[in-house]
């Protein structure tokens, strides 16, 4: 995992890329819901744990659409940015260095 002296964190090992969209639609989990755009929050994180939850749990070893995975989880990110605040999208990413619950 590499992370730049301004907090960006850019996951490098494909257990790093499923480890990383895993824990962002943790975090996701445990911000208030926005009253406007939730659906599109709620699409985007469905759509990331659709893609990691296999390989996160355990259940498949291979064959995991990394690209993908990184995709889905800027596009989260980015949702709950445009949705939730620039404070919950630090959280998210764990850019804030705040440890999840």
């Amino acid at each position: 995992m590499n992370i730049t002296e301004t907090g960006a964190i850019t996951p490098e090992t494909y257990a790093e890329v499923v480890n990383y969209g895993w824990e962002v639609c943790r975090r996701t989990q445990q911000i208030p819901w926005p009253m406007v755009g939730g659906g599109e929050v709620m699409k985007a994180q469905s759509r990331l744990w659709h893609l990691v939850e296999p390989y996160a749990s355990g259940r498949h070893e291979v064959g995991a659409d990394f690209s993908a995975i990184r995709r889905a989880t800027g596009d989260l990110i980015a949702a709950v940015r445009r949705y939730c605040g620039s404070a919950y999208a630090e959280f998210a990413s764990g850019r804030d260095g705040s440890v999840a619950a």
